[in-house]
């Protein structure tokens, strides 16, 4: 499985490095101008790595109830016939479905019954 990693975060290791550096060079002046050269060219290295196209992961739930569906006939009193059955929504978008799969498949939350910020009440 792939692996992403944040440019900043990069960055921020980068910065440190950089500082611990600059603190032992304040002491010892040997190593000056290459420690100079290999951070700036690290640095230009880290700004040239492509953005990752990752969407954060969704969690969600289903929210189970008993609906009445219209089965999409009639009797043959001219009636609609109707049946009760299981319903799913997703907390996360609101979508319904009689079918209960591990992601949603209007949002792609996956199903794993944790709750977060933005669920649907």
């Amino acid at each position: 499985m792939a692996e992403y990693i944040e440019r900043d975060s990069i960055s921020e290791v980068l910065d440190g490095l950089v500082e611990r550096i600059e603190d032992s060079l304040k002491h010892s002046t040997q190593f000056g101008s290459g420690c100079d050269y290999a951070i700036r060219y690290i640095s230009n290295k880290v700004e040239d790595i492509p953005a990752a196209n990752v969407r954060p992961e969704r969690h969600s739930h289903w929210h189970e109830y008993e609906s009445c569906v219209f089965m999409g006939r009639y009797g043959k009193d001219g009636e609609p016939i109707f049946q009760d059955r299981k319903t799913f929504m997703c907390v996360k978008c609101g979508r319904n479905t009689i079918i209960k799969e591990t992601f949603c498949p209007s949002c792609g939350a996956k199903m794993d019954g944790t709750n977060q910020k933005g669920d649907i009440k």
